[in-house]
């Protein structure tokens, strides 16, 4: 049943229940009212039905009023919750909670900061940031749209995400999305379930056989084997780091001088994404899940509270460590 109907049902219930009650509290009064203007003169054949009547109204009368009473008690403890997390939510600064990134407000929401942002650096931290910048993705067409604008502004993006080479979230990401549990690659083709995939949480014990696979010798090697031979292999995590790589080249050459998206490269892992404008952070956590993207709740945080700052420390720290989009991996040899 569609809400807007499963509401007005509801509140037609409730009027019928105020109807009863009105009725029934009027037949007491009356009743009791006769009997006080006419006491020992009602003749019993009329006392009897008149009796019947009473107590049928009392019946109604007194467990409507008891329910409603235990209503209104419920309703206040609901709204002293209700209070206790508005207050929460007010010191920590949070402004709208969206159930997923991929909520059709959520994305208006975000495209509207970005259409209507005029001065000051918009900063953006996730592990791919392939919905922002891969020339497929959802809010490149926004960003590109808004290049000229934001040029003409001195308005900067400043970007940070995985390192191709160095990142070490990306080996134990793609194993969670893609590898099949002895570690090989399907090379496009589906791959076998996971054993936490295949069976029944309630009934799983926790002593799962990994078939002697070793997950650190397996990050020791999934730069070697994919993302230095990117050309030979297919891994989803990889293809996002180039295709993002390949956007904000594009998207720089648009504008005249080239600059207007700086961008960043982490060996941290940055197992979350936020856009900061000046006035308000839109933030959606992050997980290693099965299914990509995992599409987490978003929530947005006015400037000036607690987690808002603390998003932005963390997008300075990791500003701070990043190499330049093209610089030299360090760990090479000169």
């Amino acid at each position: 049943m569609p809400k807007i109907d499963q509401y007005r049902k509801v509140l037609r219930h409730k009027y019928i229940l105020l109807i009863i009650w009105i009725i029934s509290f009027l037949i007491l009064i009356l009743s009791y009212i006769f009997a006080l203007l006419y006491p020992g003169q009602i003749p019993k054949t009329i006392q009897i039905p008149l009796l019947c009547i009473v107590n049928l109204a009392s019946g109604f009368f007194f467990p409507l009023t008891v329910s409603r009473i235990i209503e209104f008690i419920r309703d206040r403890d609901i709204a002293t919750v209700i209070w206790d997390f508005s207050s929460e939510c007010r010191d920590a600064g949070l402004l709208m909670f969206y159930s997923s990134r991929d909520n059709e407000i959520a994305k208006r929401a975000l495209e509207k900061s970005f259409l209507e942002h005029n001065e000051g650096d918009i900063l953006i931290v996730g592990p791919s940031l392939r919905l922002f910048f891969a020339s497929d993705a959802y809010f490149r067409k926004e960003i590109e749209n808004n290049l000229d604008k934001y040029e003409e502004k001195g308005v900067k993006i400043r970007a940070i995400y995985s390192h191709i080479d160095k990142n070490r979230s990306l080996p134990i990401r793609s194993y969670i999305e893609e590898f099949n549990p002895d570690g090989t690659h399907p090379e496009g083709k589906p791959r076998k379930k996971f054993i936490w995939q295949s069976i029944n949480f309630n009934n799983w014990n926790g002593n799962c056989s990994k078939d002697k696979f070793s997950l650190d010798d397996f990050c020791r090697t999934y730069h070697e084997k994919f993302s230095k031979n990117f050309d030979n292999k297919y891994v989803r995590c990889i293809q996002d780091l180039k295709s993002v790589e390949i956007g904000l080249n594009e998207l720089n050459s648009r504008t005249d001088g080239g600059k207007v998206i700086e961008a960043r490269t982490t060996i941290c892992a940055p197992y979350c994404t936020a856009i900061i404008f000046p006035n308000v952070c839109y933030f959606t956590p992050n997980l290693l899940y099965h299914s990509a993207p995992v599409n987490l709740p978003m929530l947005s945080f006015l400037r000036g509270g607690s987690v808002y700052d603390r998003i932005l420390d963390h997008f300075k720290f990791l500003w701070w460590t990043g190499l330049p989009l093209n610089a030299e991996n360090p760990d090479k040899e000169s």
